[in-house]
């Protein structure tokens, strides 16, 4: 008994674990906030953009050059043709 109140020992345990639960969140978001501070400084992270930027404009590189033999074959149909029509 104190102060004249008896103390529930399951409200003391909660109360205990919330706090538990509130440090230990505490900790996490530190964690996070530590890991997104090393990854941004990691030279590998930083490689791995570099890689992703290339092959996206590989991927664009190699959709022009589709388009260009595509035009290109047009020509040689349309030069084929006049050519045809003039010989």
């Amino acid at each position: 008994m104190r102060n004249g109140n008896v103390k529930d020992p399951r409200a003391a345990q909660l109360a205990t674990l919330r706090l538990a639960l509130r440090v230990s969140r505490q900790r996490c978001a530190s964690l996070e906030r530590k890991m997104a501070r090393l990854e941004a400084k990691s030279p590998c992270t930083e490689h791995e953009r570099e890689i992703a930027r290339l092959e996206a404009r590989v991927i664009q590189i190699e959709d022009r050059w589709e388009e260009a033999e595509g035009e290109v074959l047009q020509l040689r149909k349309a030069l084929g043709w006049q050519e045809r029509r003039a010989g």
